[in-house]
């Protein structure tokens, strides 16, 4: 998709975004590979039990490097383009975490997009709360063009790229930018399965409500930090 010659600012994802989970994906497969190896050794040797567990492991791996590999592929492949009067966009089907969006490929003039629109949305998964920030392009024609979110607000592994490019955007074009409020949304498993997402158009919770998770995602992130401090320091005294 030609970039270069209707824009002069392009932004992307920072590789640090998603070389890493490249890396993870494979090592994620390596090991599911070799749990499924270990499970078909013992289901031979007749230790089925053993055999199923070792099979349960490979499984869950796999979900993990699929989950993984999905998020970096779009972070990889998530493209922007602003120029004088158009947006140039390439954006993947996969730049949501918990929610599909149709591929992207098209350059839309200013003139054509009603405004931009944001909200945060608050998820809860096994006793930690995220906050992320979606951001979308209503058209005049009413319809919705989603570009992206920022994750892990309120955290030290904050990402703020979508946020920053709308930033540019609004500067660039004068567009103005609606805030819907905050929305909760439902999942398990750090929103890997069983996810349930409100419709864009849903109403914001209360300012009280969106106050409280704002507390409860810094007590996570507190949590976070907690947790990976003792982990460093258990390699460093073990």
């Amino acid at each position: 998709m030609p970039f270069d010659d209707i824009v002069d600012t392009l932004i992307r994802q920072p590789s640090s975004r998603w070389v890493g989970g490249y890396i993870v994906t494979a090592m994620m497969v390596l090991m599911c590979s070799a749990a499924a190896a270990f499970a078909v050794a013992l289901f031979v040797s007749g230790d089925w039990r053993a055999a199923l567990c070792a099979g349960a492991f490979s499984s869950w791996f796999l979900v993990l490097a699929r989950y993984v590999w999905r998020d970096a592929s779009a972070r990889h492949g998530w493209r922007v383009g602003i120029g004088y009067d158009t947006i140039a966009l390439d954006l993947p089907a996969n730049r949501f975490l918990m929610t599909h969006a149709e591929r992207v490929r098209e350059h839309i003039p200013y003139s054509s997009i009603e405004s931009i629109e944001t909200r945060t949305e608050a998820w809860n998964s096994l006793g930690m709360t995220n906050i992320q920030r979606a951001y979308a392009l209503r058209l005049r024609s009413g319809r919705l063009v989603r570009l992206g979110e920022d994750r892990a607000l309120g955290t030290s592994l904050a990402d703020q790229t979508v946020g920053g490019m709308v930033d540019k955007l609004i500067l660039r074009s004068g567009l103005r930018l609606r805030d819907l409020g905050m929305v909760e949304a439902h999942a398990r498993l750090l929103g890997i399965v069983h996810t349930s997402m409100p419709p864009w158009d849903s109403p914001g919770i209360s300012k009280d409500s969106t106050a409280k998770a704002w507390q409860r995602v810094e007590f996570t992130g507190t949590l976070a930090g907690l947790v990976t401090a003792l982990a460093i320091a258990a390699l460093v005294l073990g």
